[in-house]
């Protein structure tokens, strides 16, 4: 069996950032506020631990594109 990894279509732990361009981008939620997706072994098959189909963990505002140093 071949290795596979998650699919994050469909999941609602999301929010917006807009770009230095001006244009306003999807990213996962946990991410950009933890700086890492938390994931499990499941056989051959690697989930996401924080996907979740719960509107309310969708947040609305849109951030403003912040570059690290």
């Amino acid at each position: 069996m071949a290795l596979r990894s998650w699919d994050c279509k469909g999941c609602t732990r999301i929010c917006y950032i807009m770009q230095q361009s001006g244009e306003i981008g999807e990213y996962c939620r946990y991410a950009v506020e933890h700086g890492r997706i938390p994931t499990r072994w499941k056989g051959d098959y690697v989930y996401c631990t924080k996907y979740s189909t719960d509107p309310k963990h969708t947040d609305k505002n849109i951030r403003m594109f912040v570059r690290s140093s």
